[in-house]
Formats: C-alpha cells, sequence, structure tokens
C-alpha cells in the first residue's frame, strides 16, 4: 500500500467510527455516561491510528533489479550498451537532483579465457557517470563493482541505465546479479544538500601505512543532521609489482564507517572499490567536509585511478530529517552474518541498505556470495566476488531496499550474510525514506487536547 493510500485508509476508519456514534436525528436521546466513554474511547482510537499513520512526506526510490544478466552484443572496444539493469523516476519537478547507486558483478564473456577489463557508467540518455573499470583474469574470475552518481537538474520522467562495455576487442564481458535505486533530494519540496566531485585526475599513495587525501567535497547542514556518505573508486598497483591499499572517508576530519582494502597485481589489474558510511553523530548545522583518503599497506606504492564522491545532509532545507543508523563490524568473520544491527524508526518507514566490506579467502581459491538482509529477508540481488589466494582482497558493496513497510516502535535486524569464502572490515548503512507529515503531528496533538479539556456533562438537578 502506498503511503497516501495507506494515510486513507486510517481516516476513513476514523471517520467511519464517529459516524456511528453520532445520533442519527436531532434530539436523540444517549446516556450520559455511556456517550462520554464512547467519545473518549472513539478519540483514544483515532490517537493511536494518528501517532502510527504512514506519512506522506515520502522520497519515491526507483528501484531495478538484474538476475542472471547477459554478454554484450558489440564486440568493439569502448562501445556501450545496456547492461539490462535500470532504475525509473515519473514526474519529477523541474530541477530535481537524483542519487543513483548500482552494485553487481561481472565475468569474461567471449574469448572467456583470456584478460580484459569490463568498463561501466550510469547513464540517464543526456548524461553519464564516471567509467568505472575492473580487470577480469580469465574465465575463473568473478568481480564486483560499484557506482554511484549524482544526475542533477532533471525534470518529468526519467530512467537510469547501467551501461557496460570491454576495453578489448572481441573479448566481451557479462554483467549479472546487479541492483539499483534512484532516490531523488527531495523531501515534501524541500530539498536535501548535498556535495559531489568526480575526480578522474590519477593520484599515487607512495608511502607505506601513510594517509593521504585522493578528494574531498563539502555538504552545507540547514539543521542538526547525519551525512550519507558514497564512493566508488578505481586503483592498481603504481608499477608492476603487487600492492594492497586502503581507503577511507572522514566527516570534518573523523573518521566515517569503516576503511576498506584492496589487492592489485600490477598496474593493469584495475580493482574497482566501493565505500558506504554515514556520519557518526549528529552534526550542527554549517559546513562539513567529507575527505576521501587513500594509503598503500605494502612497500610498493599505489594509484586511485579515479573517485567519485558524494554527501548527502539527511536533514531538508525545511528541516525534516530522515532517520538513519550505521553498523560496523572492523575484524574477519568467517561465519554470517558479518554485521548484525537492531534498529526501530519512530514512523513507518520503507528502508534503503547500503554495505561495503572485503572479501576474503581461507585458503587457496574461492568465491565469496554476499547480500543485505532485514529481518530474515533478502534485499534485492546478492554479488560474488572470486579470489585467487589468501593474499587476495576485494572491496565489494551492496544496494538494497525493502519491498514494504517497517512498522514504527518495533525492532528490526539488519545482517550483512555470506556464504562461500568469508567477509571482513564491514559496514552497513539503513536509510528510511520517510519523515512525519506535520498535518498528521497536529491531528494527533488536536485529539490529545480533545481528550484531556473535554468537559464532562453537567448533572441534572434532582
Amino acid at each position: 500500500m502506498s503511503p497516501d493510500c495507506a494515510w486513507s485508509a486510517r481516516m476513513a476508519v476514523i471517520s467511519s467510527a464517529f459516524s456511528r456514534h453520532t445520533p442519527a436525528t436531532p434530539g436523540a436521546v444517549h446516556h450520559p455516561a455511556a456517550s462520554r466513554g464512547g467519545w473518549r474511547r472513539l478519540l483514544a482510537l483515532a490517537l493511536a491510528i494518528l501517532a502510527t499513520a504512514v506519512h506522506a512526506n515520502t522520497i519515491t526510490v526507483g528501484t531495478g533489479t538484474l538476475g542472471s544478466g547477459g554478454d554484450l552484443t558489440s564486440t568493439t572496444a569502448g562501445t556501450y550498451e545496456s547492461a539490462g539493469l535500470s532504475a525509473s523516476l515519473t514526474g519529477l519537478a523541474a530541477g530535481t537532483d537524483v542519487l543513483v547507486l548500482s552494485s553487481f558483478s561481472a565475468q569474461t564473456g567471449s574469448n572467456p579465457t583470456n584478460d580484459r577489463s569490463g568498463l561501466w557508467r550510469l547513464y540517464d540518455g543526456s548524461t553519464s557517470s564516471l567509467t568505472v573499470q575492473r580487470y577480469l583474469s580469465g574465465s575463473n574470475d568473478t568481480g564486483v563493482a560499484g557506482m554511484v552518481h549524482l544526475f542533477e537538474n532533471v525534470s518529468g520522467d526519467r530512467t537510469f541505465t547501467l551501461q557496460h562495455a570491454t576495453n578489448t576487442d572481441n573479448r566481451t564481458v557479462n554483467t549479472f546479479y546487479g541492483s539499483m535505486i534512484a532516490m531523488p533530494l527531495t523531501v515534501n519540496g524541500a530539498a536535501l544538500n548535498y556535495g559531489v566531485t568526480a575526480n578522474s585526475t590519477a593520484a599515487d599513495a607512495a608511502t607505506q601505512d601513510v594517509w593521504s587525501t585522493y578528494t574531498s567535497t563539502t555538504v552545507t547542514l540547514p539543521g542538526s543532521g547525519k551525512v550519507l556518505i558514497s564512493a566508488a573508486i578505481n586503483a592498481t598497483s603504481q608499477g608492476t609489482s603487487a600492492s594492497r591499499g586502503e581507503w577511507r572517508v572522514l566527516v570534518d576530519g573523523v573518521e566515517a564507517g569503516v576503511p576498506v582494502q584492496r589487492y592489485m597485481v600490477n598496474n593493469g589489474d584495475y580493482g574497482a572499490i566501493t565505500l558506504q558510511a554515514l556520519s557518526g553523530t549528529n552534526l550542527s548545522a554549517g559546513s562539513h567536509t567529507i575527505t576521501l583518503q587513500h594509503r598503500t599497506l605494502t612497500s610498493q606504492a599505489i594509484t586511485t585511478r579515479s573517485a567519485t564522491l558524494v554527501a548527502v545532509g539527511l536533514t531538508s532545507t525545511a528541516g525534516e530529517v530522515l532517520p538513519a543508523y550505521q553498523f560496523s563490524n572492523s575484524s574477519q568473520s568467517t561465519t554470517s552474518p558479518a554485521v548484525s544491527g537492531s534498529f526501530a524508526f519512530a514512523s513507518d518507514q520503507q528502508a534503503v541498505v547500503l554495505s561495503s566490506y572485503n572479501t576474503m579467502t581461507s585458503g587457496g581459491s574461492g568465491t565469496a556470495t554476499s547480500q543485505n538482509y532485514i529481518d530474515g529477508t533478502a534485499l534485492a540481488q546478492p554479488v560474488q566476488r572470486w579470489m585467487s589466494s589468501t593474499s587476495d582482497m576485494g572491496a565489494a558493496g551492496n544496494v538494497g531496499w525493502t519491498s514494504g513497510l517497517l512498522t514504527s516502535g518495533t525492532s528490526h535486524t539488519v545482517t550483512l550474510n555470506f556464504s562461500g569464502e568469508y567477509l571482513g572490515n564491514a559496514n552497513v548503512v539503513v536509510l528510511g525514506t520517510m519523515v512525519p507529515e506535520p498535518g498528521s503531528a497536529l491531528l494527533v496533538l488536536g485529539a490529545m487536547g480533545i481528550l484531556g479539556l473535554r468537559r464532562r456533562p453537567r448533572r441534572r438537578a434532582a
């Protein structure tokens, strides 16, 4: 049921109940005590219904999934076509900004034993994101990548599509197990402020264990609240030797979420890195700086080739606040789930769930399959990542959402589940997409006032 339909249904129940307790004709006689008790019970019912009502101020999120997927039809390098994954929005007001996030898996297509890199981008028919490149070593290699992009100043009906291509003629790629959300950054006409940077300039991190800044952005909060952060990163080793890099995001110099690592064989091994995070505490109104940093964990330097960094303030320009929670586990998990956390929303909610983490193997080669869950229900599609050895480490992530409403005042559990090999350095963000409608709050207060202030009828003289 849509939020507007749910609200109408609740109001219909209240209206019907009151009409049954209204005198059918003028002058009808009612026992004072029964009348008084009936009205109090009805007002209490109205208060309960309104207090748990689904609110109308909702961000309508477009979603899409991809199952087994399919191979490229074009064998020409650099020729993009749809990967079969898209999300649509309708009736967007002029000037709407839309956040699009996606996660997916990939394998080699034609001539599968030969290596190649897959290329991916988000596209809305006129503009596209930075390209994310992911090296695939042969028929046994399965990779994971994540995308994020801010499509600015769009309107009307819009479809956002994941496109893929190959970097080598006659060596195609197969994209599968994909999930996508498209989220307008407005709540009831009020904007959610954001900062975004798309940096395609390569930079090295050369000194072992020393963090350096790759890129940054700023976001201005109109009131106290949190900031959602998402990054899609490409990186390689700086030279012909293997290296292991690490990436993190900071909010005003304070680490947010959990850093992730990525192993890269050489400067041709393009790795795709996903980071999802939430500012740890409510931030004050004003400007805040979001920084993406990188470092090498070996004597061999790493090169961050490109990154898209998006930071969205979760307090609207009208002061409405989107609820959000974060759960982390910075250790290695050999048994599922890698992360588990409980939360309760103050009002009924639809939710978006984002995760980022490392994939690892306990010995030899193996594949990890991972997926976001809420209350035991899988969200959207899983992703798969193959590791060649114990030294191999992937930096993966999942995008998911609830298909129905999460009931207010009820404890819900989010988990990052996995099978096969294991995960580590995991972070999960749960974001509600509804805020209380001011009108419903006034109705609740009005009902409370009537309950508390309604005068008792005078006794008749004997």
